[in-house]
């Protein structure tokens, strides 16, 4: 059962636990923290020429942020009464007047609607970096305007549809006003909500380019290094790992919340909504997980700046006995350099010695025979 806070000026709060009504704010409080070490990480190591990799990075850190701050201003709830189920703001910010609401509803999911164009660019940012690299400048930070832009308009598409298509009418504020006021002891017309929406060409983005990006792997198979190779191979895996988390950690919980009032059984309203929220609210943070797991340069980094901390060290000296390194090791790990920008060799040909120590993560290329230094995620 739902509870309500309702102040004199109707500006309400609705939860079904105190655990639940704080959880948005500690999830925000952990993705900031956990993207913003992130972004030390990145920032940290100047001298590491990770290329545009490092701006796709940076995007997701950004977003993810960004995502986390909008969820605790709009606190996204999830409903569903017979045929009908709503998307509604529970508190926060943008939660009253309904039209503000529903305006905050509309922006949260923008920001949705955002995580998988990032994805699908990224897919197509990786298939560029097999095949095309004379177009990867189209990811320098000269033509980083266009991806903006691309975003900007996918993510406001998303929220005019809903605004224009799923503002709550008349009838649907009669249909559902009993049912809201006996679940949250407020007026429907005081409860900013939508319906749902389906992004169905982002999937299709995303599944068109990460197939054609394996096939370019199997078709140059024989061409590239094996160094090369792999570290295609692995990026590639950890873009598809990335994108099972905001898939099953939002789309589908959402997307099953939604289609429970086309099945002929019932389900607990509060476990849904439990569980739905607090899904949305965990991705951001899994997200930043997945990509410092999966590059191994920032893993390194964090591993080391733990092992700075008093009464850390010793632990991780325990359960990594390598990560204490010497003097020597440590110009090794400072030297490192993430090229995830191929076009970009020729400029690195003139690296500094320190990267004749990775004989391993050296190849040559057909189109340009200058070494570059990848480091494997």
């Amino acid at each position: 059962m739902w509870m309500s806070q309702v102040d004199a000026n109707g500006h309400y709060s609705l939860f079904v636990t105190p655990l639940h009504y704080y959880q948005t704010y500690i999830g925000c409080a952990i993705s900031v923290l956990a993207n913003s070490t992130l972004v030390y990480i990145i920032l940290s190591r100047p001298h590491q020429k990770m290329g545009n990799y490092k701006y796709v990075v940076l995007a997701f850190v950004c977003f993810d942020i960004s995502y986390s701050l909008v969820d605790v201003i709009t606190k996204p709830g999830l409903y569903y009464y017979k045929q009908a189920f709503v998307l509604f703001s529970s508190g926060g910010l943008l939660s009253y007047p309904a039209p503000i609401g529903v305006f905050g509803v509309c922006l949260w999911g923008a920001f949705f609607a955002m995580s998988f164009l990032l994805l699908a660019i990224h897919f197509f940012y990786r298939y560029l970096s097999i095949t095309n690299v004379k177009y990867m400048y189209l990811f320098t930070l000269k033509y980083a305007w266009i991806w903006v832009v691309v975003v900007a308009l996918g993510s406001l598409d998303c929220a005019l549809t809903c605004w224009f298509t799923m503002y709550p009418t008349k009838t649907t504020y009669d249909f559902l006003e009993d049912a809201i006021q006996e679940n949250f002891n407020i007026s429907a017309r005081n409860l900013g909500f939508v319906s749902s929406v389906y992004w169905f060409v982002t999937f299709t983005a995303m599944i068109y380019w990460g197939y054609k990006s394996q096939k370019a792997l199997n078709k140059f198979d024989t061409i590239l290094s094996s160094s090369t190779r792999a570290l295609q191979k692995s990026l590639l895996k950890a873009l598809v790992i990335q994108t099972m988390v905001p898939l099953f950690l939002a789309y589908i919980p959402c997307w099953v919340t939604f289609s429970l009032p086309l099945m002929p059984f019932e389900v607990s309203k509060v476990i849904i909504n439990n569980v739905s929220i607090t899904a949305l609210t965990l991705f951001p943070i899994c997200d930043c997980i997945v990509i410092i797991y999966y590059v191994k340069a920032f893993r390194n980094t964090l591993i080391e700046i733990l092992g700075n901390i008093p009464y850390l060290n010793c632990w991780i000296a325990q359960i990594l006995p390598d990560s204490r390194s010497t003097k020597g090791n440590k110009v090794h790990n400072s030297s490192q350099s993430i090229h995830d920008d191929p076009d970009q060799r020729s400029a690195n040909s003139g690296s500094d010695s320190v990267f004749n120590n990775f004989n391993d993560d050296k190849f040559n290329n057909n189109d340009d025979k200058s070494n570059e230094n990848y480091l494997h995620s």
